[in-house]
């Protein structure tokens, strides 16, 4: 029987590393650390402060998440309800026309025109 690997906080935090390998320089700009030391982080060759990690995780995930150093594991941060801006405007009242036959600008129903009466071809029943 194969033991499957633990998830924890850290390894959530450097498989996003590698999925944002292109970002990795911006993310260690922002975060005040080395590209390099960013990189060997993110292959799992060196930790990194707990201060740190946390600037990272909030970088990746805009603040929704954090990181807990002391259970190892990223958490939600909770949000405030979503504010009303206003009061929405009624709603609009468009004047249809009413339906019927005939287009609006020429008035009127349409004459009809009587069927024309089918040809016999000659050969045919």
């Amino acid at each position: 029987m194969t033991k499957t690997p633990t998830i924890t906080g850290l390894t959530i935090i450097r498989e996003a590393l590698t999925a944002r390998a292109s970002q990795q320089a911006i993310i260690a700009k922002d975060c005040g650390l080395s590209t390099d030391r960013l990189e060997t982080f993110a292959q799992g060759r060196a930790d990194l402060p707990a201060d740190i990690l946390a600037r990272v995780v909030k970088f990746i995930w805009n603040g929704f998440v954090e990181y807990n150093p002391q259970l190892d594991l990223l958490q939600p941060v909770p949000q405030p309800p979503p504010r009303s801006v206003g009061v929405p405007p009624p709603p609009l009242k468009i004047a249809t026309l009413p339906f019927g036959s005939g287009s609006p600008l020429h008035g009127g129903p349409k004459p009809e025109i009587p069927p024309k009466p089918a040809q016999r071809r000659s050969g045919w029943a």
